[in-house]
C-alpha cells in the first residue's frame, strides 16, 4: 500500500492477549525489537506500517505474553 506517497506495507494481527508484537523479517535482519508493533485501543488488533517492505518478504511476528515469548 502507499501511505502520504511512501510504499510499504501495514501488517496487523489480532492477538487480544499479547503485551507486545513485534514483526521481525528479511527487512530489518530479523531483529523483532527494531519493528515494535501498536496496539489499537480496545481491539486486541497490533498494527505497523513498514516503509519499503514488499509482497514476498519473509517475515514472523513476534508475540509476547505476560509468560512467554513465542514466534508465529
Amino acid at each position: 500500500m502507499e501511505i502520504k506517497g511512501v510504499k510499504g506495507t501495514l501488517f496487523a494481527v489480532w492477538a487480544p492477549n499479547a503485551v507486545s508484537v513485534n514483526i521481525a523479517g528479511d527487512f530489518n535482519g530479523w531483529i523483532g525489537r527494531a519493528t515494535i508493533m501498536h496496539r489499537m485501543p480496545m481491539s486486541g488488533i497490533f498494527e505497523l506500517f513498514v516503509p519499503g517492505v514488499e509482497a514476498g518478504t519473509h517475515y514472523k511476528y513476534e508475540i509476547k505474553s505476560q509468560r512467554r515469548r513465542k514466534f508465529c
